[in-house]
């Protein structure tokens, strides 16, 4: 497939894609400890960086990795992507966390799912009767009005909508030439050609970004499902450690007051993000579970 892609570049972004699907296919075989190997090989470079951090902490937590894997979740959660699509990284940063029961960290992880995500799920539901057609989906996307801002963000990080986009825009600059070609008959053959030519590359874009649409909101909504089932599981699992320790276990302080001086500036340390460093970040963190 790199091989017949053609030019260079093309080969660079078909060679990132077949490798990631190459990670994904290894993981859908069972092959766990293989596919952590092979995710780990993607640098902060590729295109595909936010998914990579995401895919690749669902085989480490198989392997109870949850270090690297609540890592991987800190940069996917950070507010650099917080208005992308991510709402499988709150699911799965859950999951890990009952899985170490740290139940009062599970609560504040769906809180924070559901104040960024119910507000979208809404937004694109209403979105998904207002803009019916492909020729709407397009003008949306391409007025940045009508569609919600996450939406639009995830399009525009997806490698189909980014070509075709391109596409797009290259006709439009033939267009913009021929224009200056004067007014004989074979031009304006060529000119209805090229308008025919964008109006077709422009329903096909609106068509994609409505699959687009109708994909994530559907992932959204099981999403939530998902959320929603978290939130009965945090309340067993701690009726289980309430049973378990005859009672609940004794609470720690953990909020200090602190004060300083006046000629200083009280800055609290609270999870600070470095666009350089994402994807480095390690989360050590103790099992709060009984046995």
């Amino acid at each position: 497939a790199v091989d017949a892609a053609g030019r260079d570049k093309d080969k660079a972004a078909v060679r990132e894609l077949a490798r990631l699907n190459l990670a994904r296919s290894t993981y859908s075989a069972g092959q766990v400890e293989k596919s952590i190997e092979q995710y780990s090989q993607f640098t902060s470079s590729s295109p595909h960086w936010v998914t990579i951090l995401l895919e690749a902490s669902w085989p480490l937590l198989r392997v109870n990795d949850t270090t690297v894997s609540l890592g991987n979740l800190h940069t996917v959660l950070s507010p650099f992507y917080q208005e992308d699509l991510v709402g499988e990284g709150y699911i799965l940063r859950t999951t890990i966390l009952y899985s170490l029961c740290k139940y009062e960290e599970m609560r504040r992880t769906l809180a924070k799912f559901f104040e960024i995500y119910d507000p979208v799920l809404r937004s694109m539901q209403a979105e998904t009767k207002q803009l019916g057609s492909d020729g709407s989906f397009y003008e949306a996307f391409a007025s940045g009005n009508g569609v919600n801002r996450s939406f639009l963000n995830f399009a525009k990080r997806d490698e189909g909508i980014t070509k075709e986009t391109k596409v797009l825009e290259l006709l439009r600059r033939e267009r913009r030439d021929l224009a200056g070609m004067g007014r004989g008959e074979q031009t304006a053959r060529l000119a209805k050609l090229v308008d025919e030519a964008i109006t077709a590359q422009e329903r096909e874009i609106g068509r994609d970004l409505r699959k687009l649409h109708e994909r994530k909101l559907k992932e959204l909504t099981a999403q939530r499902e998902q959320a929603n089932y978290l939130k009965v599981e945090i309340v067993t699992g701690e009726k289980e450690l309430i049973e378990s320790q005859k009672g609940l276990p004794p609470k720690r302080v953990v909020d200090v007051e602190t004060t300083v001086g006046e000629n200083y500036h009280f800055w609290p340390y609270s999870g600070e993000y470095w666009e350089d460093e994402l994807g480095t970040y390690v989360y050590t963190t103790e099992s709060s579970c009984v046995n």
